[in-house]
């Protein structure tokens, strides 16, 4: 059985939980043209230091086959692209109370038999006071990433039968579940 693995790591998580209690200062992206999706990479500055959420894509054996997948990382480093970038910066000035990571573990079947397994970090939900913001990966290629503002934005993320209703031939069928991790 194949099995790929594109979640966030323990350290990502780490990082993400230094988050928690924090005050975001302000996140910045880059302007969205036609829908609420940047590029590459979003900035969160906060008091004394700057994480990045970065989106980009890697050959992995994604269901069969060599695919570029995107996955989406949480880093201390800024990388070099995001001075090559015009970014809208966007303040929030709020501590964050809460942080929800978004996983998916998608599968595949083969006449009943599971052939593959993926597991991967779809997004995550800072939520303040008395709204939250999300950032969820666009789609399974694209270096894209998805910000939506409001509230019970756990609803607003892409279905996970979506996965499940693709057309994937005959004999194959799909599962899907979400793993949320509240932080």
């Amino acid at each position: 059985m194949n099995k790929v693995n594109i979640s966030f790591t323990e350290s990502e998580i780490e990082l993400l939980s230094s988050m928690k209690g924090s005050v975001l200062k302000e996140y910045c992206h880059t302007q969205f043209l036609y829908t609420n999706t940047a590029a590459n990479v979003i900035q969160f500055n906060f008091e004394y230091r700057t994480l990045y959420l970065y989106c980009f894509t890697d050959q992995v054996n994604y269901f069969g086959s060599e695919e570029d997948v995107s996955a989406l990382s949480i880093k201390t480093e800024k990388y070099p692209i995001v001075d090559k970038i015009n970014m809208i910066c966007f303040p929030v000035n709020e501590p964050i109370k809460e942080i929800t990571v978004v996983n998916e573990i998608q599968e595949l079947y083969e006449n009943q038999i599971k052939t593959d397994e993926a597991k991967l970090t779809r997004g995550f939900i800072l939520t303040f006071k008395d709204h939250e913001i999300s950032f969820e990966k666009y789609s399974w290629m694209m270096e894209e990433i998805t910000v939506n503002k409001g509230t019970r934005l756990l609803e607003k993320f892409t279905p996970a039968d979506s996965f499940e209703k693709k057309l994937w031939g005959d004999g194959i069928t799909a599962k899907c579940r979400r793993e949320i991790i509240t932080i």
